[in-house]
């Protein structure tokens, strides 16, 4: 019984190690191709790394330059708004001095009218006393003329 169950254990070990034998060419085909595979897949790995890596400097520095730019725009539109804002208070200022010349010039105007209307007020009054001033000389005259007659007359007489 022991010559059989060794003679089983010699056939099992036997057979065993056949087809070892005839699946090992096939394992080993198997293991260099997953190595081959791993070796494709590491490769491929580090190019998609490298890759991402330098699209990520690229965004990087695009961002930066974005942000620049950015910065730019947002200094440009500041030295606008800060213009528009100074050019507005001017523009009010402006106004503001429009509007008293022009109240002064309202006031001049009326001045000059109620000057105007004194002046040909006064001038009227010139005009009447010139006149009167015309008849008392020709009254003075018309007396100095009767004084000259009566001295010429006390003269001869």
């Amino acid at each position: 019984m022991l010559v059989q169950v060794r003679r089983s254990i010699e056939e099992a070990t036997s057979s065993a190690e056949a087809a070892f034998r005839w699946e090992w060419p096939a394992l080993e085909s198997e293991r260099q191709r997953l190595f081959d595979w791993h070796t494709r897949l590491e490769a491929h790995t580090k190019a998609e790394a490298s890759h991402a890596a330098e699209t990520r400097s690229k965004l990087k520095a695009d961002q930066e330059a974005y942000r620049a730019n950015l910065r730019k725009v947002f200094d440009r539109e500041f030295a606008v708004s800060s213009r528009e804002k100074t050019l507005a208070q001017w523009e009010e200022a402006f106004a503001q001095e429009v509007a008293s010349f022009a109240a002064q010039r309202s006031d001049l105007e009326t001045c000059l009218v109620a000057q105007r209307s004194e002046l040909e007020t006064h001038g009227q009054g010139l005009e009447v006393r010139k006149h009167e001033l015309d008849n008392l000389s020709a009254t003075l005259q018309g007396w100095c003329e009767q004084l000259q007659e009566r001295a010429n007359k006390l003269a001869i007489a």
